[in-house]
């Protein structure tokens, strides 16, 4: 791209605009905050967006220079899915690309962290509902247990029948409450978040915490299990029919493992999934080793 100094200066002010807005939307503030706490110094607590006084600081040469560091080929990955001519792609990616320099971009702090810990409340007035996030050290994404992580999570926190919905969002004590599992490279977590009334806060809080830390102790049951196996292998099988969504497992699958990875063998992992594999994911990244942070009207949790 050219970088011309006044599209430069009108794409600034589209992007401070934008940070305004999620400034605005207190669910992501309080996931910003949860991920500033727990990771503290590691690369991932950094904001993605950056700051007002970051973004006002940037100046063309500086964004020049980064392009020219990451948007080198031996950091960029082309996919494609759907209805395709594979060497008409293949021939298409040559005639745009084919000139690019060589390059490689190195990756920097791709390192494991358990986390800061703590319990914090960050109050914010003007929000109506307090919300909560317990976040949790989990496997990152090149791991093989990050398939137990996962088939965990939806056993504890799935939208229905999960074990936080029937604590916490079937008896109405809580709006929403959820469990999953952000695994990036190096790095990953478990995070287990609800909203709610502000009086009803240290309440469900207090469930919470006991809820995890019946399932760090005895785990979950067969039956659980099995309908979360079932749950996870409909849904691989849904976002395979649609062409965004295998376009985002093959590249997922390529970045992170430089292997591909197909619907058949998805599922299989997620069938492999044991009791006896959830365990060594509780002993390896405990669910109970936690930084909690609240964001909203409360100001102590």
């Amino acid at each position: 791209p050219s970088l011309r100094d006044a599209d430069f200066t009108t794409e600034k002010q589209v992007i401070l605009e934008e940070i305004k807005m999620y400034e605005d939307n207190p669910g992501s503030m309080a996931w910003d905050n949860a991920r500033r706490l727990h990771f503290g110094s590691h690369p991932l607590g950094n904001s993605i967006l950056g700051s007002s006084a970051s973004i006002a600081a940037l100046t063309r040469d500086q964004m020049h220079h980064y392009f020219s560091r990451r948007y080198a080929p031996g950091n960029v990955l082309a996919v494609a899915a759907g209805k395709i001519d594979w060497p008409e792609v293949v021939a298409l990616f040559e005639k745009g690309c084919g000139q690019w320099e060589p390059g490689t971009a190195d990756r920097v702090g791709v390192t494991e962290t358990s986390g800061a810990g703590g319990t914090h409340a960050i109050a914010k007035a003007g929000v109506a509902q307090e919300h909560v996030l317990v976040m949790s050290p989990g496997p990152p994404a090149e791991s093989m247990l990050r398939y137990a992580a996962a088939t965990l999570a939806v056993a504890v926190g799935d939208d229905s029948g999960s074990r936080l919905y029937w604590s916490l969002v079937d008896p109405g004590l809580a709006e929403s409450a959820s469990c999953g599992t952000d695994q990036s490279q190096g790095c990953g977590v478990t995070v287990t978040s609800f909203s709610c009334d502000p009086e009803q806060t240290a309440d469900n809080l207090a469930l919470v915490r006991t809820l995890l830390a019946e399932v760090q102790k005895d785990g979950i049951t067969t039956e659980e299990l099995e309908q979360a196996k079932n749950k996870i292998a409909s849904r691989v099988v849904r976002a395979s029919e649609r062409p965004m969504g295998r376009m985002r497992a093959i590249a997922g699958a390529w970045l992170y493992l430089g292997e591909y990875s197909d619907v058949d063998r998805e599922l299989a992992r997620f069938d492999a999934v044991t009791l006896a594999s959830i365990r060594e994911y509780l002993d390896r990244y405990p669910l109970d080793r936690a930084t909690v942070v609240g964001y909203g009207p409360v100001e102590s949790l």
